[in-house]
């Protein structure tokens, strides 16, 4: 199969908009303020008063200061014209200060806008994957592939990746990496078909793991009734998913913090699998001051932190990105960005 870079990054690509309250609710408006995110929420009601942005235009009369009026929703961006990156795909909140998908496109937007740059930053970035004199780097923001939803068995709410990086040479997609990016977030994603009281009726299943192995597709809820074929990939041969560590006694490892990341390993090995792409990794971007969002409520094979959780049970790599290494790299490709780069360190506390 050939896949083809066409246009600007972020353009002539199919997406299914962004849906409320599915698998991952991705934002929350009513996260409780403490620890970092109240720091955060904080300080984005004061830098909106620094930057002009009055109670005319956020949503000061509903006692939520810190969310923009629909009408100025994109005054959340340092350039309101990357908004075209996320158009038809925003998030619930994302017109709330704290939100994290704004905090990617503000974060990851020079490099949509120039291949140079995103070139430059992902050498910094991931110097483990060497380019290619030849190379081209381009960047789309709240990305599905084409065919993804046909590979993974997603009919309803396709996986999207933050950010998604593609390495081209002679116009032929060769590599990826795939990006999830967290702000202010308490955790990573979940899924819905473990909550209590959600749309799958017999939760506990999700708490015995030697059944799911045998059978995911009876005693999987998103297998059963959804037709994901999450399990399906991850047991095939030359998937990097390893459950020999845990016990069938176990929960399914993917109820809570990890099932994100899951989501994007399997979709990134389905992209090695079906495309001409050599290798597709997975990233994770996280404000630096955010490190309780890597704590998990339950271990995984006696790891409390996700990272290490997931490592547990992939062998696949899990690039880790700072934020502040995006904002030097890009400086360094592009002077030019320095505004930005003081504007990114003022506005989200990265200095």
């Amino acid at each position: 199969m050939r896949m083809e870079i066409v246009g600007h990054a972020g353009e002539g690509v199919d997406h299914v908009s962004w849906l409320p309250n599915c698998e991952t609710d991705k934002e929350s408006v009513a996260m409780p303020a403490n620890g970092f995110y109240g720091r955060l929420k904080d300080h984005q009601i004061a830098w909106a008063h620094e930057a002009g942005i009055d109670d005319e235009q956020r949503e000061t009369a509903g006692n939520r200061p810190w969310v923009l009026k629909p009408e100025f929703k994109s005054r959340n961006l340092y350039d309101q014209r990357w908004w075209r990156h996320i158009v038809g795909k925003e998030h619930r909140w994302a017109r709330a200060l704290t939100s994290s998908q704004c905090f990617a496109v503000n974060l990851f937007g020079p490099l949509a806008e120039s291949p140079r740059t995103a070139r430059d930053v992902f050498t910094r970035l991931v110097p483990e994957r060497p380019l290619s004199s030849d190379a081209v780097v381009a960047v789309a923001l709240e990305h599905t592939p084409c065919d993804a939803p046909r590979w993974l068995g997603e009919k309803g709410q396709p996986t999207q990746v933050d950010v998604f990086f593609t390495v081209s040479r002679n116009r032929r997609p060769v590599a990826h990496l795939l990006v999830e990016v967290k702000l202010g977030e308490r955790k990573f994603g979940s899924c819905r078909g473990a909550k209590t009281g959600g749309p799958n009726q017999a939760p506990e299943r999700c708490r015995k793991l030697g059944s799911i192995l045998d059978a995911p597709e009876q005693w999987c809820w998103l297998a059963e009734t959804q037709g994901r074929r999450y399990w399906e990939l991850m047991m095939q041969p030359g998937s990097s998913f390893r459950f020999d560590g845990l016990s069938s006694d176990d929960t399914c490892p993917f109820r809570d913090g990890i099932y994100q990341l899951m989501r994007n390993q399997v979709l990134a090995e389905a992209l090695a699998g079906n495309t001409e792409a050599e290798w597709a990794d997975v990233g994770v971007c996280i404000h630096p001051l955010n490190r309780g969002v890597l704590a998990l409520a339950e271990p995984i094979a006696g790891e409390g932190d996700i990272l290490p959780a997931f490592r547990s049970i992939s062998s696949a790599r899990i690039h880790e990105l700072d934020p502040r290494t995006v904002l030097g790299a890009a400086v360094e490709s592009d002077p030019s960005l320095e505004d930005w780069a003081d504007w990114m360190r003022q506005r989200y506390l990265l200095a």
